[in-house]
């Protein structure tokens, strides 16, 4: 028996398959520590070398393609090209620089536009042609957003730190407390407010208010303007990742190790342990999408084709705030 030569086939969930891909294409230092050499999932034609995270159709790592992986490796190749590039700039010969015909003239990065003119007209015994009114460019009117007023229209109504039911909960509000109204996340339908008598905003839902004026008027503050209460009680997610499905390239599933909060530690026992808030592509758009999670994977759809990347962040969610937020590393579409 020699390194490489034992071949092990396990049959477990895809999901699983696809999580011992990602840490392998990171890299990951346990596969060394278990002398784990590469791994493929099975229909794969490309083997992950588990040190360096390289694709190669061999199980057992090429020695040199290795080394040039490595650190050392990345800066010996990188001292060679800058050996070969100075000799190159050394002994080819060199270009002799142009010279403007105008010895005042300035060189500029930016291509002149020419300007066009008329040229006058030789006969002078034209009819003046009388000038019509002239036309106006129409010009876009900016939004003006405005504060509106509100009162509670239900007999009680959550008022939660984000825009959502599942957001952890700051304040009750009953029926008739007045509210003042800055603005709104227009996806989730609810209103950033201050009611009387509280000390900080915090969301309601729309259909709870009644709402004194134009939604349209109220400017879109989340996600962006309006941040989550942090919290350090507890450390934020941990060796989080990502992995594209193969046969699927809409499916992505994201992992991350699970992090057990006791109940007391919970706003309430069913309440959720994890929040995603994502920016995913759907119909050459992103779309802000916010997911609650109960467990330490979720799988979401994010199409091609749009022309900013998609990404996404997580948070802890317990009872004092959001530990957080941990950018999740995202795989790409092919």
């Amino acid at each position: 028996m020699t390194a490489g030569s034992v071949h092990v086939f396990m049959d477990m969930p895809a999901a699983a398959a696809y999580q011992l891909k990602a840490l392998a294409l990171n890299a990951d230092p346990r596969f060394k520590q278990l002398g784990i050499v590469s791994l493929r999932i099975a229909g794969d034609t490309l083997f992950v070398h588990t040190a360096s995270g390289t694709l190669d159709p061999s199980p057992k790592p090429n020695p040199i393609q290795a080394f040039f992986s490595s650190l050392f490796g990345k800066i010996v190749a990188i001292f060679l090209l800058l050996l070969i590039l100075l000799g190159l700039t050394t002994f080819l010969p060199q270009r002799a620089t142009p010279i403007a015909s105008d010895p005042t003239a300035t060189w500029s990065a930016t291509p002149s536009i020419p300007t066009l003119t008329e040229t006058p007209s030789a006969t002078a015994t034209q009819t003046p042609i009388e000038a019509s009114a002239p036309t106006e460019t129409p010009t876009s009117t900016p939004v003006v957003y405005q504060n509106l007023s509100g009162v509670v229209a239900n007999e009680l109504i959550a008022c939660n730190y984000g825009p959502g039911d599942l957001y952890l909960n700051n304040e009750v509000l009953r029926t008739g407390v007045r509210l003042q109204v800055f603005g709104t996340d227009i996806n989730s339908g609810w209103a950033y407010v201050l009611a009387d008598g509280f000390s900080e905003p915090c969301w309601v839902n729309l259909n709870a208010i009644t709402l004194e004026g134009e939604i349209e008027n109220l400017k879109p503050v989340y996600p962006g303007e309006v941040i989550l209460p942090p919290s350090d009680y507890w450390p934020p997610p941990q060796n989080v990742y990502s992995a594209r499905s193969k046969s699927d390239t809409k499916k992505l599933s994201i992992y991350w190790d699970e992090f057990i909060l006791q109940p007391g530690d919970m706003e309430s026992a069913d309440a959720p342990r994890y929040l995603l808030e994502l920016w995913l592509c759907k119909g050459g758009e992103l779309v802000f999408t916010p997911i609650f999670a109960w467990n330490n994977n979720v799988v979401v759809e994010d199409e091609a084709g749009c022309t900013q990347p998609s990404s996404g962040v997580i948070y802890i969610s317990e009872k004092h705030g959001y530990p957080g937020p941990v950018v999740i590393p995202w795989d790409p579409h092919p």
